[in-house]
């Protein structure tokens, strides 16, 4: 459970006014934001921890992640409170409003009256509560509270009459205000007059007529122009005193209000109160006549009958309306026609206060009183029904609440009166008017002219400088291809179709106005009126800039006109971020590095000429600097004179046949779309041309992109195209450059990256990493593969499925880039084992900074991490919104990028972190290719783009009118077939998108291909594919060819059993009972044997006394006892009986056998003498009898057969418990049915018969033993004994198989292992053992091997399953030993037996796809019962898919493509190093490959002192392995097979691992063992050996911030990242004076000590490095004062002819 999220805290003084601070706060904040005043106190909240809306029949909340839809029933704000009580906020405050029509909700009205929402909330994520005093700050992340603090700091301070004083303020404001409004009035007071005096009078008549009894009827005033908002309210409030004031812009609505009394008001304590004002008189503050004229119409508003009886007819219904909520006897009038002073109208007010009543709290109360009797009218109900006919339209926020409400019950509801209001471009006031029997229309629109007076008279006008909102409305609407008029102010503009590229285009043009804007900050609040509001700013903030000029000087110049900085110099500069990690990423020790970013293209077309080509090659040489840049070896970019080009290179095939021709070309592909190119020579592009048979040609382009991005691959082409068809034609060149761009870029940057790296730092420790996908081994995870290889696939989408994938897309408000990023996302999370990953989302970030820039070539791209969250079930369409709205919100903090991400989480993770999973959209960039590529170079034949440290990169272009789709994919790094199934996957689920039509029965989201195939699903018949596709979450990702495959393996029904387990025993004991059916002993101890009449005839006594004892069929019985005879007799007594046995061990401890009696809730145990001890009402049963009993029951009262009593085949033959994962033992109840069906399979598998004989090695506890038993006695066969004593020895267990001529030995892996150890060569065993089965946990590979040399010819069967699935559930045979496939990590658990089903689920319950690993479900006949006594945890596990039962293994498992499952551990064995997820069974898998290792467990040892918890390894080595090289050995050899965080920190030889008492590798112990060794001497790091090492491991420790590491511990361990590289390289050449060091070489060379040994190797004069060093390390050890004195005496800084050390050192 995540724990709440809890508030910092401040404390500030506020030397200003805290209304001006309240006003500058909310001037300075997005929306959504509130202020809310109420005693002195003024309350700012901005941003959203939580928001809620409430509408007429639903209600949507979020608490930080995406929206949740629940409905809504008859008491709305019931359903608000509860939503409210789950917010994960410790002591939230939440503020928002209720609009009037919420009262109809209420009151139970037909509606809605509009779509419009009723209620809308925020829970903020800033707060200031601000007083003149001070104010205290609240924020949910800390640095907020910096942000807060320093906007208070520079608020207005408290002088003049700005001070709120009180009516005399307000009336000096008010005067002032008067005078504006009637030289520049804003609202037209009389607009509707006429309309409104008809239907008061309308009003009157249905008053007289009796149907209600008083109304009140409101009219709405437009606004002319632009309004400021913010503005009118401090104006307002220092003109008017109202009971609460706000502003508000929350919802799409915008609102200043001054109101003149609340709704409600409730206390924490339960105090609850409203205050009813009605009957209202102008008040003009006394500035006419000092008050004469006030005091008069307060007297008359006293005395006058009309206004005290709508004034009493409102009390009356307020002290009936909270009756209902309050305590009887609680209920008074506190005050009764006060008159208060509001602004330009005074009221009569009165109080009417009580308190709660129990189980009652502030929302009953809003409830009671919603909508104020003094907005409505009497009776409630009727006013209502004349309000909706009487208004032309809904009154939304006028007299409905702002509300602000506390986590501690306390909830204030100000009526909305006296208000400003904005919405869509729109502003507005609203007044009205209580209208009873003796009103006149005249009077009351009077009456509406003088409350509109309260706030119209303080209008404030925009500032005419701003922009225009309609002129800003047109240009969106260009944008998104629409109406203006459809364009609302609070739209979500992506939601809307608005694609990144052409908001980058926007922000382009609005920068070259002088608009200092960029795309991270428009698309944090993507609606019109936040662009607007941001717009105004920037604008008036450059205005000042303006007027510093000289007189005329006009407005800001734009980028074009500002002058050129001098002439760059042509030195080195410093790469950009992606062109830094291009770089980096070439080398071939980076983790999937060894491959250059570059892409690849060809273009068939017909008599290009090569000399003609070649010239405009030149040209456009000359033209861009890009093509002119090398790159330095330590990591800077210099433009040189000359390129490095090699020049056109151009293959004559004219004469060659057709097939070798196409051979020339192919190879020609081969080479170039793969090739590093020498970018430290200059070499960032090559060109080659084929010259074809019949005048055609093929244009080779590949170009490195670490000089030029995606958009100017095609500035690049386009420009090349027309140099060489029109070269007259061409612009001049760019009059801007690249590096002119990266100076001005990242100087004007710092601030914007600074805040988006905060925002990311706390983000950082809960980010998940890349998609797990299924790979075709650990070290691929890391490129530690063979030379890398990148395919491409590719599918196009024609213009007609484009256009309907962006209309099916834009209905639903998102982007056509988004509905394919999200298909990515879905198909990545089918073939993920994590449900949260991270994709890898280019930025096309080329800010428009000067005119030319979109012609210049360069690097612009940035890059942000975007977060995938597939943890729940939703549609796609839910989804897609989700993905958009993450990538949306993590956009507006590009300016930390993706890269800048991943180093800080590799520093402090100490491993390099990558994300090298791609999604790239080009969507709004245009077509691919320049119509000037194709009229001169032909159509596009070939492209491929490659990049370093990616996996697979997703892309989509517009090509060709529609849309090209295609995947660049490290080939060589993916498990056979995944890459193919999943694109396959992808190909139909965007076709599906785009192609809206019904589905057939049994299809699914992603079930139909592009070819019209279709894969089974879950869809019923009938559906709309459109709907469905979008509308459902998607399934149907496994391809039919690979359900056909699992079907054909899982064809595996046969026979029900219809036998009791015990039912063959006791029939061949009465058909043969001088058969042996036990025997025991070996050399040298007591021999003895039990034929089947004999055990029988003993098995019936035991029936007979448990019988006489009072047990029934169905009952349990307990059995404890030794291994031996008397055991085999207890549970056949038991059986016998119609009980089931429930073995207890000998060696439990009281406390767990208390336990386990008290969930079985058995009353008898058979057990001996020896053990005395038995929980009360445990009654011990021995076998040799009690005086007095008899011997044997009536064959009658036997259950020995299924026919004795049929029911018994389902009811449970044993009850085996296992360990809980609580502490509590799981009584696993096993049905006859069940275990006999896997022994049934078994049986006739082997061919079982009387001459078999088992080793009964398992305890009776494990349930390897029921086939040990059952199986033999059910054929005739004989069971070989183990005693107590030896059945930890595994020698005497060789002795038995041989000298009792074992058959069948079944037992776990490490039991074989043992046995095969002591038993030494080829015959030691005998020749009797003809099959060996594996079961209880991973079967090694080794395994089958040394069984065949050790008994040449016997079978070997790995087998799967588990106690809940009855012994085996899984078969996998490995003929003749071998040899198993390299790839296997263990045996595969392989096919299901007779009567079993298997699934292999992800977290959603999905089926994986081959190689992906997922939850083991196993269904069928041998499904246990489930967990006696324990329904919830049954329930958990033993679930119900598709109408058949099925147990959740918990085991971590895949299928392979031919229908075999693999076993891959438990889930429970998963853990987290370093941040990366390690599957530890994988670590196991990898010891066992290594040679001398016998076998080998790993656990994570638990970390101390601040330390992370390290991983930690035994080992067993071959006989005569050296144990003193053993673990550093093993760590070595690993370091082959796994990647870096995989490999073990500690590693322990040990003679044995520790095994359980059922033979298995008991981990626990294990981890005990590795934590003693942990806590022991740990090694030292190894010290610097020479004076090289020395200064290596200076500058290392003065560039990392440490100095805890050694000369062999490994940079990038330490916190090292490629940036850091860069300064260590930088600092050792100067400190060294050597160029002979690289920042590649550190990479190959990642130790201190690696990297002195690769530095002396590269040195042109041996041993001057050591000299230097030893110099520099002298220096270092000296202060400034005795180098000086050196220096003074001339003592020589000069190595025998190394060249002196600069005058600097």
């Amino acid at each position: 459970m995540t724990a709440p999220l809890v508030y910092h805290e401040r404390t500030v003084r506020l030397t200003g006014d805290p209304l001006a601070a309240a006003a500058r706060l909310g001037r300075g904040a997005e929306a959504p934001y509130t202020v809310y005043e109420r005693d002195g106190e003024w309350c700012f909240g901005s941003g959203a921890l939580a928001e809620i809306v409430l509408s007429w029949d639903e209600i949507r909340y979020r608490f930080g992640g995406g929206w949740r839809v629940e409905p809504v029933g008859a008491a709305p704000l019931r359903a608000l409170a509860g939503v409210l009580a789950s917010v994960p906020v410790v002591d939230w405050r939440a503020c928002g409003w209720a609009g009037f029509e919420l009262g109809s909700r209420i009151a139970g009205l037909p509606g809605p009256q509009s779509a419009e929402s009723l209620v809308h909330l925020i829970i903020p994520a800033r707060e200031a509560r601000l007083t003149a005093a001070g104010a205290t700050l609240r924020a949910a992340d800390p640095a907020d509270l910096d942000l807060l603090a320093e906007a208070l700091a520079t608020a207005p301070a408290l002088t003049g009459t700005g001070a709120l004083t009180g009516t005399g303020a307000a009336a000096s404001t008010g005067a002032a205000a008067d005078e504006a409004a009637r030289l520049s009035p804003l609202a037209d007071l009389e607009h509707g007059a006429d309309d409104y005096r008809q239907g008061v009078a309308r009003a009157v008549e249905d008053i007289r007529a009796g149907r209600l009894r008083k109304v009140i009827l409101s009219r709405v005033i437009p606004v002319d122009g632009e309004i400021d908002l913010i503005a009118t309210y401090e104006r307002g409030r220092r003109g008017n005193t109202p009971a609460r004031s706000f502003l508000l812009d929350l919802g799409g609505v915008r609102a200043a209000g001054f109101s003149p009394e609340t709704v409600v008001e409730v206390a924490a304590s339960g105090q609850v109160s409203t205050q009813p004002l009605a009957g209202t008189a102008a008040f003009d503050g006394g500035r006419v006549d000092g008050g004469e004229a006030d005091r008069a119409r307060r007297e008359a508003l006293r005395t006058d009958p009309k206004e005290i009886y709508e004034h009493a007819v409102s009390v009356q219904v307020a002290q009936e309306e909270l009756r209902r909520v309050c305590q009887p006897g609680t209920l008074v009038v506190d005050e009764f026609m006060a008159v208060l002073e509001r602004g330009s109208v005074q009221h009569l007010a009165s109080r009417v206060s009580g308190r709660l009543a129990p189980g009652r709290d502030g929302w009953d109360a809003l409830a009671a009183v919603f909508p104020s009797i003094t907005a409505t009218g009497v009776p409630k109900a009727a006013a209502l029904a004349v309000i909706r006919r009487a208004e032309p339209q809904p009154r939304g926020l006028y007299s409905g609440a702002v509300i602000s409400v506390a986590a501690d019950g306390s909830l204030d509801a100000a009526l909305v009166l006296r208000t400003a209001f904005q919405r869509d471009g729109r502003t507005w006031l609203r007044a009205g008017a209580g209208v009873v029997g003796a009103s006149r229309p005249e009077r009351e629109l009077e009456e509406t002219r003088e409350k509109l007076r309260s706030v119209s008279r303080f209008l404030v006008a925009a500032p005419a400088a701003g922009p225009d909102r309609e002129a800003l409305r047109r240009t969106v609407a260009g944008l998104l291809e629409e109406d203006p008029a459809d364009v609302g102010d609070e739209d979500n503009l992506f939601e809307r179709g608005l694609e990144s590229i052409a908001l980058i285009q926007a922000v382009g043009a609005w920068r070259r106005a002088g608009l200092e804007v960029n795309f991270a900050e428009l698309a944090e609040n993507p609606t019109l009126d936040a662009w607007f509001k941001l717009l105004a700013g920037r604008l008036s903030a450059a205005a000042p800039a303006a007027e510093g000029g000289a007189a005329g000087d006009g407005p800001p110049q734009p980028a074009a006109a500002r002058p050129d900085p001098p002439a760059a110099d042509g030195g080195e500069f410093p790469l950009a971020l992606m062109q830094h990690a291009y770089w980096v990423g070439r080398d071939p020790g980076q983790p999937l590095g060894g491959v250059a970013a570059h892409l690849y293209s060809e273009f068939d077309g017909r008599g290009v000429e090569p000399d003609r080509l070649a010239a405009a090659i030149e040209r456009l040489i000359s033209r861009h600097e890009a093509l002119r840049t090398r790159i330095t070896d330590n990591g800077g970019q210099v433009v040189e004179e000359r390129s490095g080009w090699r020049g056109l290179t151009v293959h004559d095939l004219r004469d060659l046949d057709e097939d070798v021709a196409a051979a020339r070309l192919a190879a020609v592909r081969d080479t170039l779309s793969h090739e590093m190119l020498d970018i430290e020579r200059g070499e960032v592009f090559a060109t080659a041309l084929s010259l074809r048979p019949g005048g055609a040609t093929r244009f080779h382009l590949d170009v490195d992109m670490v000089a030029a991005d995606a958009v100017s691959y095609r500035v690049l082409l386009a420009d090349l195209a027309n140099l060489y068809g029109r070269p007259d034609e061409v612009a001049s060149a760019p009059a801007y450059t690249y590096r002119r761009y990266r100076a001005e870029h990242t100087a004007g940057r710092q601030a914007q990256a600074e805040r988006s790296r905060r925002a990311w730092r706390d983000r950082l420790p809960s980010l998940p990493g890349p998609p797990e996908l299924a790979l075709a081994s650990p070290l691929a995870a890391v490129g530690a593969t063979a030379e890398p290889r990148v395919s491409r696939r590719h599918f196009r989408l024609p213009e007609q499925a484009r256009v309907a994938l962006g209309q099916a897309a834009h209905r639903r408000g998102l982007t056509p880039a988004m509905a394919v990023a999200t298909a990515f996302a879905e198909v990545l999370g089918g073939w993920s084992t994590q449900p949260r990953f991270l994709l890898n989302v280019p930025l096309f970030d080329r800010e428009q900074v000067h005119p030319d820039v979109d012609r210049v070539v360069g690097d612009f791209t940035s890059s942000v991490l975007l977060e995938i969250d597939l943890t729940d079930r939703v549609p796609f369409v839910e989804r897609a919104r989700r993905v958009q709205t993450r990538l949306h919100a993590d956009a507006a903090h590009a300016g930390f990028s993706g890269v800048e991400i991943l180093r800080e989480a590799g520093r402090a993770r100490g491993e390099r972190v990558l994300a090298p999973v791609v999604f790239t959209s080009a969507l709004g960039l245009g077509e691919l290719f320049d119509p000037a590529v194709r009229r001169e170079f032909g159509d596009p034949a070939w492209i491929i783009s490659q990049g370093p440290q990616v996996l697979l990169d997703a892309q989509i272009t517009e090509l060709d009118g529609g849309l090209l789709v295609n995947w660049d994919v490290r080939e060589d790094i993916f498990a056979p077939g995944v890459v193919d199934a999943m694109f396959a996957a992808f190909e139909r689920l965007v076709h599906d998108l785009a192609t809206p039509r019904p589905l057939e029965a049994g299809t699914s989201s992603a079930g139909t291909s592009s070819a019209g195939t279709s894969s089974a699903g879950t869809r019923s018949a009938g559906e709309a594919g459109d709907g469905s596709v979008w509308d459902r979450p998607v399934d149907g990702l496994l391809d039919e060819s690979v359900r056909a495959v699992r079907d054909r393996v899982g064809a595996v029904a046969g026979p029900a059993s219809t036998r009791l387990l015990h039912e063959g025993f006791f029939a061949l004991a009465e058909r043969r009972p001088g058969a042996p059916a036990l025997v025991w002993g070996a050399t040298g101890e007591p021999a003895g044997s039990l034929s089947y009449g004999e055990l029988a005839a003993r098995a019936r006594a035991v029936a007979g006394r448990l019988a006489a004892r009072g047990v029934r069929p169905g009952d349990l019985v307990a059995v404890s006892l030794p291994k031996g005879p008397a055991q085999v007799v207890a549970v056949l007594g038991v059986l016998a009986a119609g009980a089931a046995y429930v073995p207890v061990g000998v060696e439990q401890p009281p406390a767990r056998v208390a336990r386990i009696a008290a969930t079985a809730g058995f009353s008898i145990v058979i057990t001996s003498p020896a053990r005395t001890r038995w929980p009360d009402g445990v009654t011990p049963l021995g076998l040799d009898g009690t005086p007095g009993e008899p011997a044997e029951t009536a064959s009658d009262r036997l259950v020995l057969a299924a026919a004795d009593d049929p029911a018994r085949l389902g009811e449970p033959a044993y009850v085996l418990f296992t360990s809980g994962s609580t502490g509590q033992p799981k009584g696993v109840e096993v049905g006859h049915r069940a275990a006999m069906n896997t022994l049934d399979d078994l049986t006739e598998r082997l061919g079982l018969g009387p001459d078999d004989r088992t080793l009964a090695v398992s305890a009776l506890d494990f349930d390897l033993s029921v086939f040990d038993l059952f199986a033999p006695l059910s054929v005739g066969g004989a069971v070989v004994l183990v005693d107590e004593d030896s059945r930890r020895e595994a020698a005497r267990w060789a002795e038995l198989v041989a000298e009792h001529r074992v058959t069948i030995l079944n037992c776990v892996p490490a039991v074989l292992d043992l046995i095969l150890t002591v038993a030494g060569g080829a015959g030691e065993l005998g020749d009797s053992l003809r099959a060996v089965l594996l079961g209880g946990d991973r079967v090694g590979v080794d395994l089958p091997a040394r069984l065949a040399a050790a008994v040449p010819g016997c079978r070997f069967l790995g087998l799967g399953g588990t106690t809940e699935t009855a012994i085996h559930s899984t078969v996998c045979e490995i003929v003749g030993g071998g040899p198993v496939p390299a790839q296997w990590r263990s045996v595969p658990y392989g096919t299901p037996l007779r009567n079993v089903a298997l699934r292999v689920v992800d977290a959603l319950g999905r089926d994986c796809p081959d190689h992906v690993a997922g939850e083991l479900w196993i269904g069928g006949a041998g499904v246990a019962r489930g967990y006696l006594g324990d329904p919830e945890r049954t329930a958990d596990r033993f679930v119900t898919h598709a109408g058949a039962r099925w147990y959740r293994t918990g085991d971590l498992a895949r299928y392979l493509p031919d229908g075999t499952v693999e076993f891959l551990g438990r889930r429970d064995q998963q853990v987290k190093i370093r941040g990366f997820r390690v599957e530890l069974g994988e670590v196991e898998a990898a010891l066992l490959a290594l040679p001398g290792v016998r076998a080998g467990v790993v656990a994570l040892i638990g970390g101390g002192a601040g330390r992370p918890a390290p991983l930690g390894a035994l080992v067993v080595g071959d006989p005569g392995a050296d144990p003193a090289d053993g673990p550093a050995a093993v760590r070595a050899g690993l370091r082959g097979l796994l990647p870096p965080h995989m490999v073990p920190d500690r590693v322990v030889a040990v003679p044995e691992l520790p095994l359980s008492a059922n033979g298995k590798v008991d981990r626990r112990a294990a981890a005990e063992l590795l934590e003693r060794e942990d806590c022991g001497p740990r090694p030292q790091s190894s010290p610097p050996r020479s004076d090289l090492e020395k200064m290596i491991m200076l500058v290392w420790r003065e560039v990392l911030g440490g100095d805890a590491f050694g000369v062999t511990d490994e940079f990038f361990a330490l916190g090292g990242d490629s940036v850091l590289a860069t300064r260590v390289v930088t600092r050792l050449r100067d400190e060294l004076d050597t160029g002979e060091v690289s920042v590649r070489m550190l990479f190959g060379a990642p130790t201190v000590a690696s990297l002195a040994q690769r530095m002396r190797a590269a040195e042109i004069a041996p041993g001057r490095l050591d000299r230097v060093a030893s110099i520099a390390w002298e220096i270092a050890g000296l202060s400034d004062d005795e180098i000086a004195v050196r220096l003074g005496a001339g003592a020589g800084l000069v190595g025998d002819g190394a060249g002196t050390i600069g005058a600097e050192r």
